[in-house]
């Protein structure tokens, strides 16, 4: 009966051992950052390389309007209605060939606004802070 016993433990000790190395290996691609951006990286980075700025400008007023879902009165939608105007008159602009600082600095301003003001669940705050961070980097490298 100890032989038996004896091999009980060692089969569960290298069950177990096995199993410890294996099941972070198959769990790792369920714990990847969204987007393709690994933590550390900065905002503007895309999995193929920098964001053109107009990509940014889209992803921006999509995570707008997804954060419009949460606008609880009429101040808090017209302040993110606000954001997505200004976004869309620099990027008319840009798109024609015009870079307005201005424009660029209205269109932060809102966005800022909207995070300070309106009421965000935790992933929108995060996405549209990133985006805040990204559109930053962008005024400042031109």
């Amino acid at each position: 009966m100890t032989g038996l016993k004896q091999f009980m433990v060692a089969a569960g000790a290298t069950l177990g051992l096995s199993l410890a190395a294996i099941c972070p290996v198959t769990a790792a691609p369920y714990f990847q950052p969204q987007y393709g951006q690994g933590y550390g990286q900065p905002p503007y980075e895309a999995e193929r390389g920098p964001m053109r700025l107009q990509d940014l400008i889209a992803r921006t007023q999509t995570d707008l309007r997804n954060a419009m879902v949460y606008a609880t009165n009429d101040k808090q939608r017209e302040r993110t209605r606000n954001a997505e105007r200004h976004l869309s008159d620099f990027d008319r602009r840009l798109s024609q060939g015009h870079w307005s600082h201005g424009d660029l600095n209205d269109s932060i301003s809102s966005v800022q606004s909207v995070l300070e003001h309106n009421t965000l669940n935790a992933a929108d705050r995060d996405m549209l802070r990133h985006d805040l961070e990204a559109l930053k980097i962008a005024r400042d490298r031109h």
